[in-house]
């Protein structure tokens, strides 16, 4: 059965703001904050004053805009909610934290759970919409789900959505003045306040108590006089925590969750506990959502396990595919309302179509496979010519595409003879299909007249005055396609005139910090005889052959070409270097012990891990200023620790620091004691 029962709001509301805010002692009047008046939470900051609840700051301020911690939070929970001691979840970064034995305590009463196993973020700001979780979860309140009832209700986390409905439909949550929720703000001091009175306040006006439901039946034997018997309360779980992490944690936008290798705890009234791997989750009615096997998006940042009304997040890492971009498209006619549209797609993508700019298809969606084997997207002419290119249902493109050029027009074997003062004659090859030509200084200043392709290609050259600097820029169609300074010409010998990419290498796809492999690369080399030579990658460098970047190195996604070159003369291969997903960064096992210099104790040798992909690490004050120089990871893991000076020459084992990790925040608090082993 249920019962009621009452107890006072103001007993319980002094405790809940006994850790964060200073108490005011017996006897001494509550104060008037200089920095309240005006501010929405005012009236209820007063009040707690005029209570006695809440004392501020020194300076006799009370800061409601201040944001609050998430150990901060945990512990106002555990002491608010008069939460039994228990030796529970110890993170990390919480093992010789403040609030150890607060955030273990909530987390062992299924109130708080970290980032993972091994992370809690004590020292991390909490987010609106953890702190609705948290409060749900410490009131106990019944999860109601439905309408979240804010404007912004997409932008909540799955993980919280439930939490965030039930903590409105309990009118714990009022929102923004402009309906919003804002989920992934800072918590401030004053919100603290509002929503945890109010949680209060409702556990204060009933407390269930759950009784027996069924008495225990005495028991008899046969054979002799009947045997006692007793009660026993129904057995139901209190929490539900993570044993084994699933295999994968780590997703790409559009990958399907996989929750293999997932194994929870259930820990019951009776004191005893349960293991339930994933393949017994509906046996024991453990849902999980998303729904295993579900397609995640960057807005996925956790799997929330639910048994009845306990629930815990399993955090994970959804990344974003690489940006999509459409480039070079062109049109072309091949027959009445028929076009084939040539374009490229740079990224990762699935399909694509075409559609008029309201919106009228003008082909079926796309493969990928089938539009690259293809090499064009065809589809009914638009009307008004404007298209746009959709990929993967998101508009990547809108324009009159460009009319198609079945070759892009180069410049090759460009040289240059004096033939009289100050008048040069420029020989060189224009590939592909245009109407005239022209050519300048590096400055803009031409050097002769617009000549046209029969004309150029009749006397075989492009008469024009000298440029000073020797630099000419060759203009084809009013395009630049050429800038250098031209050889000097040799009607005779065999030189190299051009060089031209007969068989691509084998790889031309990488991931960021691959090397470049240009294995199978075979170049046609020109010579001025008329003749031509095939030359392997073996022998380039007896040719002379270079190629930016060098075979081996390291590339990047800034790398899109291999540039070949011999005597001036230059051909490009086309690369693509799909970005690295680097692994999340976080910094674990931070300790310190003290350095002797030769003269005195100044340096501290601050020993911590870095896991995951980084560049370099630092550590800092928590002012800011640097406590050590910036070293590169080879250096951090050569050595094993990170040298610090303190201030004042002095080491201090016992202050706050902040370790950066290519100049992001890491880490922030005291180290343990470096204990040798």
């Amino acid at each position: 059965m249920r019962i009621k029962k009452y107890k006072s709001l103001l007993t319980l509301s002094a405790l809940l703001f006994a850790f964060i805010f200073l108490v005011v002692p017996p006897g001494q009047a509550a104060v008037q904050f200089g920095d309240i008046q005006g501010h929405w939470a005012e009236a209820s900051i007063q009040q707690m004053a005029d209570e006695g609840v809440v004392k501020g700051y020194p300076d006799g301020t009370f800061k409601p805009d201040n944001n609050i911690s998430r150990a901060e939070f945990a512990t106002v929970l555990v002491q608010a909610f008069k939460m039994e001691k228990k030796d529970g979840k110890v993170f990390n970064d919480t093992s010789s934290h403040w609030a150890k034995d607060y955030i273990a305590t909530a987390s062992a009463h299924g109130v708080v759970s970290g980032y993972n196993n091994q992370m809690f973020g004590p020292d991390n700001y909490i987010t609106r919409e953890e702190m609705a979780l948290m409060t749900v979860k410490a009131a106990d309140l019944k999860i109601s789900g439905g309408n979240l009832g804010c404007s912004d209700s997409s932008k909540v986390s799955v993980w919280a959505k439930d939490a965030v409905a039930t903590a409105y439909a309990n009118k714990l949550i009022a929102g923004m003045p402009d309906g919003s929720f804002q989920p992934q703000a800072n918590a401030t001091r004053a919100q603290a306040i509002m929503v945890l009175s109010k949680a209060m306040q409702l556990k204060a006006e009933i407390i269930e108590i759950t009784e027996p439901e069924t008495p225990a039946t005495p028991s008899s034997t046969s054979g002799g006089g009947g045997g006692g018997g007793g009660g026993s309360d129904k057995v139901t779980v209190k929490s539900i925590e993570i044993l084994t992490e699933p295999d994968r944690v780590i997703y790409t936008e559009g990958d399907t969750l996989d929750l293999t290798g997932l194994t929870v705890t259930l820990n019951k009234s009776n004191g005893t506990a349960e293991d339930v791997s994933l393949a017994n989750f509906a046996a024991k009615g453990i849902t999980t959502s998303p729904a295993n096997g579900a397609v995640l998006s960057p807005s996925v940042r956790a799997v929330t396990i639910t048994v009845k009304d306990k629930s815990v997040n399993l955090p994970i890492t959804v990344n974003a595919r690489s940006e999509v971009t459409v480039t070079n498209v062109s049109c072309e006619t091949r027959a009445a309302n028929v076009n084939w549209y040539r374009f490229i797609v740079n990224g990762t993508y699935s399909e694509l179509q075409i559609k008029t700019a309201d919106g009228i298809p003008l082909g079926p969606v796309t493969s990928r496979t089938d539009f690259e084997t293809a090499g064009y997207y065809q589809g009914m002419a638009s009307p008004d010519n404007i298209i746009v290119i959709y990929v993967d249902g998101i508009e990547r493109y809108r324009g009159i595409p460009a009319d198609y050029a079945p070759t892009i027009v180069t410049v090759t074997n460009v040289s240059s003879e004096s033939r009289a003062a100050n008048v040069n004659w420029y020989r060189f090859t224009a590939n592909g299909t245009y109407n005239e030509l022209l050519i300048k200084t590096a400055d803009g200043t031409p050097l002769g007249a617009v000549t046209s392709r029969a004309a150029f290609e009749t006397a075989g050259y492009y008469q024009g005055m000298a440029s000073p600097d020797d630099i000419i820029v060759i203009y084809v169609d009013d395009i630049e396609r050429y800038r250098g300074i031209p050889e000097v010409y040799s009607p005779g010998g065999a030189v190299i005139t051009g060089i031209a990419i007969k068989t691509a290498p084998d790889k031309v796809t990488y991931t960021e910090g691959e090397p470049l492999d240009l294995t199978g690369l075979v170049v046609t080399l020109s010579k001025s005889d008329g003749t031509d030579e095939d030359t392997a990658l073996a022998d380039f460098a007896a040719n002379g052959i270079t190629t930016s970047p060098v075979n081996g190195a390291i590339l990047t996604t800034a790398d899109s070409a291999v540039v070949i070159a011999v005597n001036g003369k230059t051909a490009s291969l086309a690369i693509s270097v799909e970005p690295e997903i680097p692994s999340e960064v976080t910094v674990t096992n931070v300790s310190v012990d003290k350095y002797w210099n030769g003269y005195v104790w100044n340096f501290n040798l601050y020993r911590f891990t870095v896991n995951g992909t980084y560049s370099t690490v630092e550590i800092k004050t928590e002012d800011g200023t640097a406590i050590g120089p910036k070293i590169h990871k080879e250096t951090f893991e050569t050595l094993g620790y990170y040298l610090g000076l303190y201030w004042e020459g002095t080491a201090s084992l016992d202050s706050v620091i902040v370790i950066y990790v290519d100049g992001v925040e890491k880490y922030r608090g005291i180290p343990a004691a470096y204990e040798n082993s």
